[in-house]
């Protein structure tokens, strides 16, 4: 006809109706008891993610022309883009992402140090102030999980994060432990940074999964975690390496953060479930976005919130594209009161994000790259800690296939 054709834009409070109700099943249908496994965290990703693909369809040149001015107060960080394989090959050399479980220890780069160990012995942690229906909650839970303790930890601490999950309820948190260790069982996971291949599956691809990392405290002492997501290209990497790799590399990430959080509790004397997740979505665009991504990221949560559930007080999400933001602040209203105070999000203006991560973090523990005054040797990205990220290279992906196919010839 001789007109340009208009790509479909769908009216957000129709995309709204639609994801609420159809949405987060279609993201979650391959998760076994997915209503019981998928906490919060999992939830928002999922809900938004599922309004994004849609809104994502509008115009590109109308997002962009939204977000230039707010964003061009950043400067766009070499990392960001995609860097040649002999870039690259220096992220070894340098260290990057070396020490990203060791960001809470006051020598967080000590190259003497080792990493956190996950503990496979009950821990006298620091517990919160329970009330007398917690306390009874609590026996309830441990009596109905004793005969799991031969193979798994039921100290307070543990049993404590897994019955908040379940909002109080000992026998929604017996079922949700008693899942979580059937699938820990079942892949080995309590003894993954003693029997798995670390070479592999931690010190080959540190300095691109998982990007960011722990490093430093809040106001109030709140362990922090960085994850750099706009910066992983986790399409791509789904495209690279077999789906259950991609699990393994995450399990020992998530096992190594929780020792990290463990180590950090004993020595502060603070109770679990206080630390703060920053998400970071600079660079997080269209080619980020397809359905098979989000599934498997999904996935990879619930794995997490097996592994360590109620760890986090709060998440913040920071430098969101313009529709992501807006997916939030038409999807957030369905969520309790509770959960909007947890789970917060600022755009891509640099004042917006650096004003959400005062409410909580002093400059002196935000990255100079974010707004802050902290450095690493300099380095305003503190990459020795902080994983830079990135499309992974391909000589990064030769050395972690050899790695481990010596493992699998060994084992043979």
């Amino acid at each position: 006809c001789g007109r340009q054709h208009q790509p479909y834009a769908p009216h957000p409070d129709r995309v709204l109706g639609q994801c609420s109700m159809t949405g987060t099943l279609v993201l979650l249908d391959d998760l076994p008891d997915a209503h019981k496994l998928m906490t919060q965290t999992a939830v928002v990703f999922a809900t938004i993610v599922c309004v994004l693909y849609a809104l994502l369809r509008k115009a590109e040149g109308e997002m962009v022309g939204k977000a230039g001015a707010d964003s061009a107060a950043y400067e766009k960080p070499t990392s960001c883009r995609q860097q040649p394989d002999e870039d690259m090959s220096t992220y070894w050399a340098r260290g990057y992402g070396r020490y990203k479980h060791c960001g809470l220890r006051p020598d967080a780069i000590n190259p003497d140090q080792c990493r956190p160990e996950y503990s496979q012995e009950p821990l006298d942690l620091p517990l919160p102030a329970l009330s007398a229906k917690d306390v009874a909650a609590l026996a309830e839970l441990r009596e109905g999980v004793r005969d799991l303790s031969a193979a798994h930890r039921i100290d307070d601490s543990t049993l404590v994060r897994y019955l908040r999950a379940r909002k109080g309820k000992p026998a929604a948190a017996i079922s949700y432990f008693r899942s979580a260790a059937q699938w820990r069982d079942s892949l080995g996971v309590n003894r993954a940074l003693k029997d798995w291949n670390l070479r592999a599956y931690e010190e080959s691809l540190a300095p691109w999964w998982l990007s960011g990392g722990l490093f430093g405290r809040g106001r109030r002492g709140e362990p922090l975690a960085w994850e750099r997501f706009g910066r992983c290209h986790w399409p791509s990497l789904l495209q690279q390496l077999p789906f259950e790799d991609i699990m393994k590399l995450d399990v020992v990430h998530t096992m190594r953060a929780f020792a990290a959080l463990e180590e950090h509790s004993m020595n502060s004397g603070h109770p679990m479930g206080n630390a703060i997740l920053v998400m970071d979505l600079y660079g997080f665009g269209r080619s980020h976005i397809s359905w098979s991504a989000a599934r498997s990221y999904a996935k990879i949560v619930a794995n997490r919130n097996n592994i360590m559930p109620e760890c986090c007080s709060h998440i913040l999400v920071i430098r969101a594209p313009p529709a992501m933001f807006a997916a939030w602040n038409l999807f957030k209203g369905m969520l309790d009161d509770n959960l909007q105070e947890k789970v917060q999000m600022a755009g891509q203006s640099k004042d917006q994000s650096l004003n959400l991560l005062r409410k909580y973090i002093d400059d002196d523990e935000i990255p100079v790259f974010l707004g802050g005054r902290k450095t690493i040797n300099g380095d305003p990205e503190c990459r020795m800690v902080l994983a830079p990220g990135g499309r992974l290279p391909s000589f990064a992906l030769d050395r972690f296939l050899a790695l481990k196919k010596e493992e699998d010839e060994c084992s043979a």
